[in-house]
């Protein structure tokens, strides 16, 4: 963790007592205090010599000044932000028309990292005070962000930080050719797909699979799967739709027929899957600006049984003959 003194002075963690919620909804959550599962976590990482796990975002994007900023969301509020030391990134704020949807960014990192996933882009809480933000923008940027954002009692506006990633392209996944392409290739079919197919085909199988696990239910709606500018393989973008408290039906139902539809996993992946701990999720969700934990008791219930459901189906079909992928 980051030491107090290079915490940044806009988004410094306190500690809430214990009776707040850590969601703005209706019904209150107790806060759960993973402080000590974690500190037991890095004592066995130090033990076995395992490699530092890479950080939920690079330290520069959490202190670097802001200098300005541009909405860019369509459906909900983002703006890219222009920082300190030529550093630019998309900054998801908790808004009003998305309350602590930007968390959801930030524990799809925290549980990718746990699962030794890359495919997530960066993403951890940034807060820039709701002055600052109005002084620094104008025009409709500055129009939205008066009627969007919510900020915390000491006028910080917590959010999401995720550094711009140039020359992203977005895979239309979601229509033909590529639908079909992926529908056919994991169906478990020993001839469908060719070599070449088989990176593309991981990625695929493993964004099902992920989903599952995080239900979001906003996957295939365009654009939220972008590909590596340098690598070329898939990036699992937009997860804001994760990690609900009540996540809609239809989305988590829609998951399931895509998971159900897939008979063939990264074997790497799926090991990692297996040996998460799911008494461990919290300490791997971690906590947010303000000390308490990044996810709701309840989010975090669910997230267990979407794990326990998801490991039992992959199990299941690996045991019925899936073929594994790298």
């Amino acid at each position: 963790p980051r030491s107090a003194r290079s915490a940044p002075a806009d988004c410094s963690p306190g500690t809430p007592p214990r009776d707040e919620p850590s969601t703005d909804a209706a019904r209150k959550d107790v806060a759960r205090d993973a402080a000590a599962e974690i500190a037991d976590a890095q004592t066995v990482d130090v033990a076995v010599a395992r490699p530092a796990r890479p950080p939920d975002v690079r330290p520069a994007f959490l202190d670097a000044k802001l200098l300005g900023g541009k909405a860019i969301g369509h459906t909900s509020v983002v703006l890219k932000v222009r920082l300190e030391g030529g550093l630019e990134a998309g900054w998801k704020p908790n808004a009003r028309r998305g309350k602590n949807r930007f968390r959801g960014e930030v524990a799809a990192r925290r549980l990718a990292l746990a699962l030794g996933l890359d495919a997530v882009p960066e993403a951890g809480v940034r807060c820039f005070g709701r002055d600052e933000l109005l002084r620094l923008t104008s025009g409709a940027t500055r129009e939205l962000l008066e009627a969007e954002l919510v900020a915390d009692p000491d006028g910080r506006v917590p959010g999401a930080i995720l550094p711009w990633i140039h020359d992203l392209t977005f895979p239309e996944i979601e229509r033909e050719p590529l639908l079909s392409r992926w529908k056919r290739g994991l169906e478990g079919s020993r001839d469908a797909g060719n070599a070449d197919d088989m990176p593309f085909l991981a990625d695929m199988s493993t964004l099902l699979v992920f989903d599952s696990l995080t239900g979001n239910w906003d996957r295939m709606s365009g654009a939220n799967v972008g590909r590596d500018p340098r690598t070329g393989r898939l990036l699992f973008v937009d997860n804001d739709g994760a990690f609900y408290e009540a996540p809609p039906p239809d989305g988590l139902a829609r998951n399931t027929r895509l998971l159900h539809g897939t008979k063939r996993f990264s074997a790497t992946f799926v090991a990692a899957l297996d040996a998460l701990d799911e008494t461990s999720l919290a300490a791997v969700m971690g906590h947010d600006h303000r000390g308490r934990p990044l996810l709701s008791d309840k989010a975090l219930v669910g997230l267990a049984a979407r794990l326990r459901d998801t490991r039992a189906y992959v199990a299941k079909a690996r045991g019925d003959g899936a073929l594994d992928l790298p």
